[in-house]
């Protein structure tokens, strides 16, 4: 889905920590790395190779190290999208996009594998995100 978009972005961020994974393929696809049921992508080969950063979000900054809720490159006034498994509400996809948005980074779409219908499009919505699934 996100390999046939138009969409404008620099680099992708998945919910955490579920949609990690996705947000990890995700590139790869963008990379044209089609994967066998035997291999996977590691975030290294992602760095490597792609000139589009996958980003990694912290439900809470760590005590030690860099300290940061976002892990990744970026600069200020990227676009990102965001990468989630399963959309419900939106909350869990919001609390990123506040992250995101307080790092002056612009978040205007989403990309799922499964949209429950129960109210998270509308809510994005009302914020300025448009969800695809």
């Amino acid at each position: 889905m996100i390999d046939k978009t138009d969409v404008p972005f620099n680099a992708i961020v998945g919910v955490p920590y579920a949609a990690l994974p996705y947000a990890t393929v995700g590139f790869c696809v963008l990379l044209r790395i089609y994967l066998s049921p035997l291999h996977f992508c590691t975030l290294q080969l992602v760095a490597q190779s792609s000139a589009k950063p996958l980003m990694i979000i912290r439900k809470e900054a760590k005590s030690y190290g860099t300290k940061k809720l976002i892990e990744g490159l970026y600069s200020r006034g990227d676009k990102v999208v965001i990468i989630e498994d399963v959309v419900t509400t939106g909350g869990s996809i919001q609390d990123v996009v506040n992250v995101l948005r307080d790092e002056e980074l612009v978040v205007e779409h989403v990309f799922c594998l499964l949209d429950r219908e129960q109210g998270g499009a509308e809510k994005l919505k009302e914020h300025g995100i448009t969800l695809h699934w």
